[in-house]
């Protein structure tokens, strides 16, 4: 058998910094994709949280569109009633002036 040829030490040295650099360089990169995940689930809570808020909201503008149409029906109601009103004393207005005036005694 051929004998074996062994790595110098610089070829130790030398891999034994590269798996110490990339180690560091997993160990960095694994922390950034943890802050990453963090901001990213900091940033999920706050959408859950502002979809709920506009949720409330958009429940609460119609119910006050509903509280203002039923102001609006309520008012148009009324108004009918005044017109219908209004056309009954226009129209006795008019009977009085048309009927002829008593004659005095």
């Amino acid at each position: 058998p051929a004998p074996k040829k062994r790595g110098s030490h610089k070829d130790h040295a030398a891999a034994e910094t590269g798996k110490f650099v990339s180690e560091g360089a997993i160990r960095t990169m694994k922390s950034a994709m943890d802050e990453q995940t963090k901001e990213i689930e900091q940033l999920n809570r706050q959408m859950e949280t502002d979809r709920e808020v506009t949720k409330t909201a958009i429940v609460a503008i119609g119910k006050f569109a509903d509280s203002k149409t039923a102001d609006y029906q309520r008012l148009v109601h009324e108004m009918s009633l005044v017109r219908a009103e209004n056309d009954a004393l226009k129209r006795r207005v008019d009977k009085l002036s048309a009927s002829p005036a008593p004659s005095p005694p």
